[in-house]
């Protein structure tokens, strides 16, 4: 599943999980395949090799703003054009946004990955 390699891209000090926001936890990052991306497939042929470019989306909740900003910068830098052996690349897109305040006070940004990956 792409968003368990992300998470094991991501510095393990980061509190992460995969899926939705938790409503209990307070100051978390989630990893989720965005919703409204279809899952473009290149090269599919039988036995061959098959390239996914999915869409990651990352949300950041925090208490303090500063925080949360820090949690931004540390994912950017540990994602963006980064490559492993299933990734072939992470390529920000546009720039962190900061969506404001949830309804618990916390301040939300969000940051978004287009994935190049491969399947066999």
């Amino acid at each position: 599943m792409i968003e368990d390699i992300i998470l094991g891209m991501l510095p393990s000090t980061l509190p992460c999980n995969i899926g939705d926001l938790p409503g209990v936890k307070r100051n978390n990052i989630c990893i989720m395949l965005f919703d409204g991306n279809p899952n473009t497939e290149y090269f599919q042929s039988s036995g061959a090799e098959t390239i996914f470019e999915p869409l990651i989306k990352i949300v950041v909740r925090n208490s303090s703003y500063e925080q949360g900003k820090q949690w931004v910068d540390q994912v950017k830098e540990a994602l963006h054009r980064q490559t492993t052996a299933n990734l072939l690349g992470a390529t920000l897109v546009g720039s962190p946004m900061y969506l404001g305040r949830s309804d618990q006070k916390l301040h939300e940004f969000q940051i978004t990955f287009r994935i190049l990956t491969i399947e066999e």
